[in-house]
């Protein structure tokens, strides 16, 4: 699977016809895009208007794709959009929760350079979800920025999972997009858990 962000155009038959999509631009047309190959069963499909989330059931894997505002005059609006409107995506019953995507912010100083402001609400929803960072997990306290621009660097780019199922996670890397300013992130996931393998990719 990949999850896409930023997503400005609707079709994506380019891809070919081994892969299927979903795409929410959404009313500010800054939105984002799942492609997936084709035999993977996804159905619950949910959209937010704004574009900036969308989720799916993959067998019993809650999948979602996530594009925070950026910015610092929109850390409210994150903040925001966090507490209000994430919350709908997750009441489903699932074995599994998945969220990828562009969160516009770090859970750590040290994701992060310049000056940091700590994000309350997604530090709070991770613990009561009993998510971790799937970086964080294979990692620990090493630092690879996803996004670079001028001067500054930051990790803005995440996968988190079910703590239970964190067994699962066996790789991840990130890797250069000469397209973006956002670098790819891959996630491979042990077979035995009925999604594979899932590749991020960030940017306009």
């Amino acid at each position: 699977m990949l999850l896409l962000q930023e997503v400005d155009r609707e079709n994506f038959d380019f891809i070919g016809p081994q892969y299927d999509y979903v795409v929410n631009t959404g009313d500010e047309n800054r939105g984002t895009a799942v492609i997936y190959r084709c035999g993977l069963v996804v159905d619950a499909i949910e959209k937010h208007p704004s574009g900036r989330v969308m989720s799916m059931k993959v067998n019993n894997i809650q999948v979602l794709n996530v594009y925070l505002p950026s910015g610092t005059n929109h850390r409210q609006e994150r903040e925001s959009f966090l507490s209000k409107e994430l919350p709908f995506f997750l009441r489903h019953r699932y074995d599994c929760l998945l969220i990828g995507g562009d969160w516009n912010c770090v859970l750590h100083a040290k994701d992060q350079m310049g000056q940091y402001n700590p994000p309350p609400v997604l530090t709070n929803m991770t613990q009561d979800l009993q998510l971790v960072d799937t970086w964080e997990l294979l990692h620990g306290n090493r630092v690879e920025y996803t996004f670079r621009r001028q001067n500054g660097a930051s990790r803005l780019d995440q996968f988190y999972i079910t703590r239970t199922h964190s067994k699962y996670v066996y790789r991840i890397q990130v890797f250069p997009t000469p397209f973006s300013d956002h670098d790819c992130v891959l996630l491979s996931l042990q077979t035995d858990i009925p999604l594979p393998c899932i590749v991020r990719a960030f940017g306009n």
